[in-house]
């Protein structure tokens, strides 16, 4: 007989959280914004190459205020991101059964999507 571990069938548990550090803010204003992803205790940490004014952040909502187009921008750039990692993370639970991989495969995936966005931004 075969045993199957009923909490690894189970959906994973995933959170996102979009921040800024305030202290390391450049002599414009901006500051770096981050993703921590947290996977059943397992966290990875990365900015997204994005910045925002420090003033402009609501911590709150985890976005951009205001509806000036770079607010938009960013807004529309952290819900793309929110999908994929969902996406990711959909795929990874029909495929995996490791919280650690996953964790570290959304980090590369992700920042490689940034990387060629930021290559093609270039070529444009």
């Amino acid at each position: 007989m075969v045993e199957i571990d009923a909490q690894k069938t189970m959906s994973l548990s995933l959170s996102l959280l979009f921040y800024i550090k305030k202290s390391k803010a450049d002599s414009t204003g901006k500051t770096n914004i981050y993703l921590r992803i947290t996977l059943d205790g397992h966290r990875s940490e990365f900015s997204i190459h994005r910045k925002i004014r420090v003033d402009w952040w609501n911590s709150r909502t985890q976005s951009a205020m205001g509806n000036s187009p770079e607010s938009q921008n960013i807004n529309k750039h952290l819900s793309i991101l929110k999908n994929k990692v969902y996406s990711i993370q959909q795929n990874f639970e029909r495929e995996s059964d490791s919280d650690i991989v996953f964790c570290a495969s959304i980090s590369t995936n992700v920042l490689k999507n940034i990387e060629f966005n930021i290559n093609l931004n270039r070529l444009l």
